[in-house]
């Protein structure tokens, strides 16, 4: 599987293609302000961050080998192989202090607080095999031999108190205030010629050095001796080689980032250059090269990741022509390396948050990418912000349709699309097209946001035609305010018409009606349903006149319930004859006549309210009782006298 790369790259652009058409770069220092290039034709160019040349100083009449900035990014000292120049020119003043020290000058650095300092002290070396101290004294400049004898100088790295340089016995660390030589880290066994390959050093910290020359890598701490140990005439500091190790190619660049190590790798095989006297400087033809790498790896040097440069001209150039130089940022994101060629400069850079969940999206990993930029929540500025993090969860749901994971893709909606009913009125027309209205209905919301009463009648019409259960379920659920409470129970009426005794029909009816204010309707389902309690609509909202016309169906209703009635007349009964004068007594009878049970329950509960009342149906009731309740059938004949016993 594809591995996620740990920086990312780009050209540095501005004049810098104009500016290297006719000239090439040497060397490279940088800061957080501006960069400084050095160049083969002796010419030290001034750019800004994005690679506008905006200064230049002809100081030198061959190659700049090295350069330095000060701290606070005032003043620029560059050496060369004139004839031992070392230059200081101010970035901001005329001033210039021209050093000449007769043998080519190899490394250059100034003390960390130079513009700030009155002894305006800096280090140097080269093919004189010195390192000199030089600043200003009572009497001018001075120089201050800090080491002889052991070949040229090659490298020098000034941080805080101390000043670390590489020749060809290995690399040394001088502490300033106690003016002494403390460390000396030498090469490993079976490394090239010193003077093959350069030294590449780079301060972690100023109690941290990292060192890579050759096909040799090593980290080395800086720590304090005890007070005996000190006493007894050992130098106050040592060195401790925390980790080393090996590597298969040249290291053309060191540099740290959090605890692993970023290298710049030139590619070739190590076993030609055992019996190599020398490496031809310059562009070569003999052979075309591979390109650079950036290498990372652990302090083991076990590999983390890699990356291949295709930086211009790479086929002619050799491990020394290229450089690394490293601008340490406040966070992981701001740490920047600048990759140097002749005719090129790469700036690589940590991949943020943003480029991770770019990646990820590039890489159609929409589900991945969604929840690292919703758990970063602020942290994630995201291309659109919120608008990206809406991008990415939509791109996620098509995939999750596409793959018919309907499920998952309407269980992420409400994540996704949050409040947004545009977006939701989108996607439930997408569900709607692939038919899964079924997935997406638990999930939609019916406030915050509400949306059209057309997305929910789509919904109820959809149910209502494949689930009616469902349907019923939804009707129950909904406030009617979200949808058009009259166009759902026309459609729910004519579904009756073709499955009149569907219980879901019903309930949704009876909901919808009770919605509508239809309480008559809701009377009708309510008594077909057998609710308890439903017969408290007929005084509620005074339907004596829809009692009138179905009467059998209350009645019916009453038997239902008879179980759950305390009192020995039924709830139906008591209405019926309590509220004569407005339910006729003959439009009861007649629609009772072929239920005799029904009908003699009636005129019973009737004869027992009022002898006189309905006296007209008293000849019905005989057989009513001998058929229903003969032990009263002698009560009610002494008791009536409407009934004639002629007849």
């Amino acid at each position: 599987e594809e591995e996620e790369p740990k920086l990312k790259y780009h050209r540095l652009a501005g004049t810098l293609a104009e500016t290297l058409k006719k000239d090439a770069v040497s060397t490279m220092a940088v800061s957080d302000r501006f960069l400084a290039l050095g160049t083969h034709w002796g010419v030290v160019h001034i750019l800004d961050l994005i690679g506008t040349d905006v200064k230049r100083f002809e100081s030198h009449s061959a190659t700049v080998t090295d350069l330095c900035i000060d701290l606070n990014g005032e003043f620029v000292a560059s050496a060369s192989d004139d004839a031992g120049k070392v230059v200081i020119n101010s970035l901001y003043t005329p001033e210039v202090q021209p050093f000449n020290f007769k043998r080519p000058v190899k490394a250059v650095s100034l003390e960390p607080d130079y513009s700030r300092k009155t002894t305006r002290q800096f280090v140097s070396g080269g093919m004189a095999e010195l390192l000199l101290l030089s600043g200003k004294g009572w009497f001018g400049n001075k120089d201050i031999v800090i080491h002889s004898g052991e070949g040229p100088v090659y490298a020098v790295r000034w941080r805080g108190n101390f000043i670390a340089w590489a020749n060809e016995a290995g690399v040394k660390i001088y502490d300033c205030p106690s003016q002494q030589k403390f460390a000396f880290i030498d090469r490993p066994p079976g490394s090239p010629r010193a003077d093959l390959f350069r030294c590449n050093m780079c301060w972690k910290s100023d109690t941290e050095l990292l060192i890579g020359w050759a096909d040799s890598v090593k980290i080395c701490v800086i720590k304090e001796r005890s007070k005996m140990d000190v006493a007894s005439g050992l130098p106050l500091r040592y060195v401790e080689i925390v980790c080393q190790f090996r590597t298969e190619f040249i290291v053309s660049g060191i540099a740290p980032l959090d605890d692993v190590i970023v290298l710049l790798s030139y590619m070739t095989d190590l076993n030609e250059l055992k019996n190599v006297d020398i490496i031809q400087e310059g562009p070569i033809t003999r052979k075309k090269e591979k390109p650079p790498e950036i290498q990372i790896v652990d302090v083991q040097g076990a590999a983390v990741a890699n990356d291949v440069l295709s930086l211009f001209g790479f086929e002619h150039y050799q491990a020394n022509d290229y450089r690394l130089e490293y601008l340490p940022g406040s966070t992981h994101a701001e740490n920047t390396f600048y990759v140097v060629s002749p005719k090129d400069i790469v700036v690589a850079k940590p991949r943020d948050l943003d480029d991770h969940i770019e990646w990820l999206v590039d890489r159609q990993k929409y589900r991945e990418a969604l929840e690292a930029a919703e758990a970063a929540g602020p942290l994630y500025s995201g291309r659109l912000q919120v608008n990206s993090i809406l991008d990415i969860g939509q791109k996620y749901l098509t995939t999750l349709m596409n793959a018919a994971q309907f499920e998952k893709a309407a269980h992420m909606c409400p994540r996704i699309l949050r409040e947004d009913p545009t977006l939701w009125e989108q996607w439930v027309y997408r569900f709607a097209e692939m038919k899964q209205i079924a997935a997406i209905r638990p999930f939609l919301p019916v406030e915050q946001p509400q949306l059209s009463s057309t997305v929910y009648e789509i919904v109820l019409v959809y149910f209502l035609s494949t689930d009616l259960p469902g349907f019923r379920e939804v009707i129950k659920t909904w406030p009617p305010a979200i949808y058009n409470v009259p166009n759902v129970v026309e459609a729910v009426e004519a579904a009756l018409e073709n499955n009149s005794d569907s219980l879901d029909l019903m309930e949704a009816a009876f909901e919808l009606q009770t919605h509508n204010k239809r309480f008559d309707q809701a009377l009708y389902y309510g008594l077909r349903l057998r609710r308890p309690g439903i017969l408290d609509l007929i005084a509620a909202h005074n339907l004596f006149t829809f009692v009138q016309d179905h009467v059998l169906l209350v009645m019916e209703y009453d038997e239902a319930h008879a179980r759950d009635c305390p009192s020995p007349l039924p709830d139906a009964v008591q209405i019926l004859v309590a509220h004569a004068d407005r339910i006729p007594i003959s439009r009861v009878v007649e629609q009772l006549r072929g239920n005799s049970r029904f009908l003699h329950i009636y005129l019973d509960a009737l004869f027992q309210k009022d002898q006189h009342e309905g006296s007209e149906y008293h000849p019905l009731q005989p057989a009513l009782y001998a058929e229903f309740d003969y032990p009263r059938l002698i009560d009610f004949l002494r008791s009536s006298t409407y009934y004639s016993f002629s007849k």
